[in-house]
């Protein structure tokens, strides 16, 4: 019997009682999710917090989630041990395995000199097809039913479990995408500093977007201009589905906002970050201090890179790893986006509403919302509109109430984790559908089987 999805369940739970899955003794899903975990940062890193988030809203609808990680040379695998451990006693996941997938230098240097995924595959087998029996052995073992790898560094599993368990590959972020914009900034600026390795990685997620992505039940994406661009790269446009993060909803009190100052948050060591906060500092922030000379920019995120912490000063705070983000947010007057390259889910602008502070955000910061959004927010495309944008809030903030009020309601009506959940587990269902599907001949042998024997 293939696993059906009720059309209007109103959660995540609710839906899990109408997703049957016939295979397994306790008739639900069993899902083995190969994730990257930093026990260091949990839920503070985007993908901890996409994971962690998913699999606790997957555990209280019922599913029976079980994360796989892999822990390279150098990494602390005891710390990862007691961080695994500890969401099983939190009840996020039902269990774990560790993978000690490895390879020599040679290995590596003659998998990286073979730029197609399956000679690459071929070359490496004798290493990864260690890898491959090893977890199949762990999924069989939990009678696991459905397998998410969202592991860009081991692909390789996806095919060699797709003829056993529907695979559900999450790229997260075409890459293709984020690497195109980045050539073209390159470009742009003349910036010719290693080209050649940086082509070489552009052809490598592109052929490697397009053989693992039609090789998998279904892909994963959290963008809409993503999935656009996985359409592009592996033809299989039936095969890709968006599935968006959510959000954590803060009680939302009267915090006493900071007249006049702006904050800019994320991973700053992250490219399209700092290149963001770089630009800001360079081509916008000059023209806001014109206007409101005493106005503060706060840049908030671990790892700030050197160049960003020279330019720190009495107007510009270079803060670093925040405990509290959500509080550094709310106390702010206006949260900035200069997003100028990358590409995917911005967390950092629904967190930003989230916490009742107002948004100017460049196109691409904002461009995987609904237009319905978007519309509630300063969307702008130059430094100077950019600046002209700031330095209006920064002239009279009340006449923004009543757009935050509205964008804020649309965010969270749209992005709880319950919602996005739900999408995932419509996602297994078809999933499991798709793979366990009977082919044309097998269902003519089963009427005609059942027409002689009058079943």
């Amino acid at each position: 019997m293939n696993p059906a999805v009720s059309d209007t369940p109103a959660t995540a739970a609710g839906a899990a009682r109408s997703v049957k899955v016939s295979e397994g003794s306790d008739n639900r899903y069993r899902l083995l999710w190969l994730v990257i975990l930093d026990p260091d940062r949990g839920e503070c890193s985007g993908a901890g917090m996409r994971f962690i988030n998913f699999a606790r809203e997957l555990t209280s609808a019922g599913v029976l989630v079980y994360f796989a990680v892999n822990c390279w040379p150098g990494q602390d695998i005891q710390s990862m041990r007691e961080y695994l451990a500890c969401l099983k006693e939190q009840k996020v996941i039902a269990g774990s395995f560790i993978l000690q997938y490895r390879y020599s230098h040679r290995q590596g240097t003659m998998g990286a000199l073979v730029f197609h995924p399956g000679l690459t595959n071929f070359v490496l087998k004798s290493v990864r097809s260690a890898a491959v029996d090893s977890i199949w052995k762990f999924a069989e073992a939990n009678e696991i039913n459905v397998f998410i790898n969202s592991d860009r560094m081991l692909l390789f599993l996806g095919p060699a479990l797709a003829g056993r368990l529907p695979v559900i590959c999450d790229w997260t972020d075409s890459l293709v995408l984020y690497y195109l914009r980045a050539l073209n900034r390159r470009i742009r600026g003349l910036d010719y500093k290693g080209l050649i390795g940086f082509l070489r990685d552009f052809q490598t997620n592109l052929i490697a977007e397009g053989y693992y992505g039609r090789r998998s039940t279904f892909n994963l994406v959290v963008s809409p201009v993503d999935k656009e661009w996985l359409n592009r790269t592996n033809f299989c446009a039936s095969k890709n589905r968006l599935i968006m993060n959510g959000a954590k909803m803060p009680a939302y009190s009267a915090v006493v906002k900071t007249p006049k100052r702006l904050i800019f948050s994320g991973v700053m060591d992250f490219a399209p970050n700092y290149e963001g906060a770089l630009w800001f500092l360079d081509k916008v922030f000059p023209l806001v201090l014109n206007r409101h000379p005493d106005a503060t920019l706060v840049l908030a995120g671990m790892n700030p890179p050197r160049e960003l912490q020279e330019r720190a000063n009495k107007r510009v705070q270079v803060a670093g790893f925040v405990e509290d983000m959500g509080a550094e947010i709310s106390c702010s007057s206006l949260y900035v986006a200069p997003m100028i390259s990358g590409g995917g889910f911005k967390n950092k602008i629904v967190e930003a509403i989230t916490n009742g502070t107002y948004v100017v955000g460049t196109r691409l910061s904002v461009e995987f919302l609904a237009p319905e959004i978007r519309k509630l927010l300063s969307v702008v495309r130059t430094p100077e509109e950019m600046a002209r944008a700031i330095n209006a809030f920064l002239d009279d903030p009340s006449q923004f109430d009543e757009r935050l009020k509205q964008v804020r309601a649309a965010i969270i009506s749209q992005f709880s984790w319950s919602n996005r959940t739900l999408e995932l587990l419509h996602l297994l269902a078809d999933a499991y559908a798709v793979h366990f599907r009977p082919s044309p001949v097998s269902e003519r042998l089963e009427i005609a089987k059942a027409a002689m024997t009058g079943d």
